[in-house]
């Protein structure tokens, strides 16, 4: 029986936090000024959405989740498992978000329900689980990420914007899954992190400020583009032409070069991170979804879907639209 994509929902928070506002933050807190002109052309970000200050994680995750279990036609009941990723959860450590969302939810037939924290590349990860399942799926990716946010650090701040994307998978999808793979190079472990908070750096008093969100940029960078073009090659060696492109949208300059390294022009993907930010593992399917009611994605399509970040992690797969 072939798996394919059976629904789809997201969640996008109405509160804005444009260039102007991070510029002021930063600029307040740092030395290392910025300005609203080069984050428009580092990154390719006009503005990304914040998430309600009386809402957590698993709030996003639930409209996200309620909308795909609509689009799918199905009874929440009929869920069999839960799949969740978020780097942003509503507890550290434990109990795992995903087993929050059941409840908000109100499933209650004690289907199983576990965090896959794989930031950028969750939801491929989590398509990839779900795909080899039986039953039907409920993958959600969801971030607050900017409530982990330095101000002070105009290298990963710009980024990143809040948001959720959930998708049904299951038999007789309306959109094939006809493969994919994933990958990780755990030698990257420490380009993007949280240094704070854990078991090698436990938090304390005097490391707080820390238990935020940390990225190197550039060595995003050097591994993105040419991991893009691989998954890309990779994909139309494996499974044939590719008539639409929806990757992480991390930044725009990273799809743009990853796109001409594989000899794709821009025209073939769409790009939502200029009004929403870096929204994490969600960015797949918010992008998906927007790809799909601007009428750029069309039935019969071959459309890759592309997901690497922090780990080092990637996943790639094709579907028939």
């Amino acid at each position: 029986m072939i798996r394919g994509i059976k629904g789809l929902g997201v969640d996008i928070p109405e509160k804005v936090l444009s260039n102007a506002e991070v510029v002021r933050r930063v600029n307040s807190s740092s030395d290392n000024k910025t300005s609203e002109e080069w984050i428009q052309e580092k990154i390719g970000i006009r503005e990304r959405r914040q998430i309600a200050d009386n809402e957590v994680t698993s709030d996003l995750a639930l409209r996200a989740s309620q909308r795909a279990i609509e689009s799918a036609g199905i009874d929440k009941e009929d869920i069999s498992l839960i799949l969740m990723n978020t780097i942003s959860p509503d507890y550290p450590y434990t109990p795992p978000t995903s087993c929050i969302l059941q409840h908000k939810l109100g499933i209650k037939n004690y289907c199983p329900a576990f965090d896959m924290p794989t930031a950028c590349a969750g939801f491929s990860y989590m398509l990839e689980v779900a795909r080899k399942m039986e039953g039907n799926v409920l993958i959600v990716s969801a971030d607050a990420i900017t409530r982990f946010m330095d101000y002070s650090d105009r290298n990963t701040c710009p980024y990143f914007g809040d948001g959720a994307g959930a998708a049904i998978v299951g038999d007789d999808g309306k959109h094939n899954i006809l493969g994919g793979f994933i990958g990780a190079d755990g030698s990257g472990w420490d380009v993007l992190m949280y240094p704070v908070g854990g078991s090698a750096n436990k938090c304390t008093k005097d490391n707080l400020h820390k238990m935020n969100l940390y990225m190197n940029g550039a060595k995003v960078y050097d591994f993105a583009v040419p991991k893009l073009a691989e998954c890309l090659n990779r994909l139309e060696q494996e499974y044939g032409i590719i008539d639409f492109i929806i990757p992480h949208q991390a930044n725009y300059n990273i799809i743009k070069k990853g796109l001409e390294l594989a000899s794709y022009p821009m025209d073939k993907t769409h790009t939502v991170m200029h009004k929403w930010g870096n929204q994490v593992g969600s960015t797949i399917p918010i992008a998906l979804y927007d790809a799909v009611q601007e009428g750029k994605i069309k039935e019969g399509m071959n459309v890759a879907l592309i997901g690497f970040g922090a780990g080092l992690a990637w996943g790639a797969h094709m579907i028939k639209w």
